[in-house]
């Protein structure tokens, strides 16, 4: 039963996808290919981003708060110890050149060896009490999975599109062009997450943009060319960054 209601909300989602870039004036076929494109080719890196913060927090809610069964506990203690592991790495300069890639995979390895090792041994555990399969059973059920869906489709959707284009609000996307997806191109292109002279934005801790330049590295980018680092291959490591968000 709840596979069945995954797979309703999974077609929710994409349809209002579609449906968004239907009406910018592409085919439904189109927008839906699209869509299934850029989630497949551009979202396996932040899905593989957040996998591995989770699995880093399985250990961290143990500490913290032992014997809980809390995913959402696991998943918040890991983003917090991974956006601050990536913070560091990125500060350091470690995430630079033609190791850059292999390095910024490597930070993620542990956490889904933990995360792997988890599900392992836990599968039966996970669809008893009260689990986060039980739960998302729970949430699947009620009147609000459809509007949720289709509110999560059209930001997923929205996640596909080159930023500045679908709202005027914050005057066209000012801030996601001029600080969260400008600083990460620029600390890719310098190999190194810092403060820049030009932009005051960069003085602030900045977390979630180090990920955005995290996730830019795990698409292996090139460095050299007229659109290098978020910007090649047709804008993958940018649309990656806005998925992870």
């Amino acid at each position: 039963m709840l596979v069945r209601r995954f797979a309703v909300v999974a077609l929710l989602c994409v349809g209002a996808g579609a449906a968004g870039f239907a009406a910018l004036g592409e085919s439904l076929t189109l927008g839906l290919l699209t869509i299934v494109e850029r989630w497949v080719l551009m979202g396996f890196a932040p899905l593989a981003y957040v996998a591995s913060a989770i699995g880093v927090g399985i250990p961290l809610a143990r500490v913290v708060c032992p014997g809980t069964n809390s995913w959402t506990l696991r998943a918040g203690l890991g983003l917090a110890a991974t956006l601050t592991i990536t913070h560091v790495l990125g500060s350091l300069g470690a995430i630079q050149g033609a190791a850059g890639p292999f390095v910024a995979w490597a930070a993620l390895v542990p956490g889904l060896v933990l995360l792997a090792i988890a599900l392992r041994s836990g599968l039966q555990a996970l669809t008893q009490g009260d689990t986060l399969l039980h739960r998302l059973d729970v949430t699947l059920a009620s009147r609000w999975a459809g509007p949720g869906a289709v509110a999560m489709g059209v930001l997923l959707a929205a996640a596909c599109m080159p930023p500045g284009i679908l709202w005027r609000s914050e005057f066209g996307g000012f801030d996601s062009l001029s600080y969260h997806l400008q600083l990460p191109k620029e600390w890719m292109l310098a190999g190194r997450v810092s403060t820049v002279s030009h932009n005051v934005y960069s003085g602030l801790p900045s977390y979630l943009e180090s990920a955005f330049f995290h996730v830019g590295w795990l698409q292996f980018p090139s460095l050299t060319g007229a659109t290098p680092g978020l910007l090649d291959a047709d804008g993958a490591s940018l649309i990656a960054a806005q998925q992870l968000h």
